[in-house]
């Protein structure tokens, strides 16, 4: 199998000398008009470019992501990639149970929870996990980021729920 710009060679567009000011001539011995031209695309090829568009930006994207994490995506351990989905997970129930608590109907458990102080604290630890995940990952390195963040999460996790009353 041959290799174009990185891509299987079925998967590059090849542009015919048509596309480029000649006359194309059907089977017949007759030239097509521009309309007839225009309107000849083929839905292969205009699948085959949308494919191809979204095989470069994937690697694009991959290529950004090693960049930033300073290591290959296919030398990252599964078990962290599995904790970085745990991560993913707590942080949006734990960011969705803080920033629900200024809101619930049952009288507060420790605190009364106002909503500006409660945003700020969500804003600011999102911004913290933020900050180690682009500024620290190449230095502390992708499980000790990933540990760390988890054990933020869970803390938080913990206390939101105590919060809430659910661990009286």
């Amino acid at each position: 199998m041959d290799v174009v710009d990185g891509l299987p060679e079925h998967l590059v567009h090849r542009h015919s000398s048509s596309e480029y000011g000649a006359d194309d001539e059907d089977d017949d011995g007759q030239h097509r008009h521009d309309d007839e031209r225009d309107s000849a695309f083929d839905e292969e090829e205009v699948e085959m470019d949308d494919e191809v568009f979204r095989l470069r930006m994937r690697e694009v994207q991959r290529e950004e992501l090693e960049a930033q994490l300073g290591v290959p995506l296919f030398e990252v351990p599964v078990g962290v990639i599995f904790i970085w989905r745990l991560d993913s997970i707590l942080l949006s129930l734990v960011f969705t149970l803080l920033l629900s608590l200024p809101f619930r109907l049952t009288p507060p458990t420790l605190l009364s929870f106002s909503l500006w102080p409660t945003f700020l604290f969500v804003s600011c630890t999102h911004a913290l996990l933020a900050w180690l995940w682009l500024a620290k990952v190449r230095r502390m390195g992708i499980p000790s980021i990933s540990y760390a963040s988890l054990v933020v999460l869970v803390g938080l996790l913990f206390g939101t729920l105590g919060a809430w009353g659910v661990l009286q």
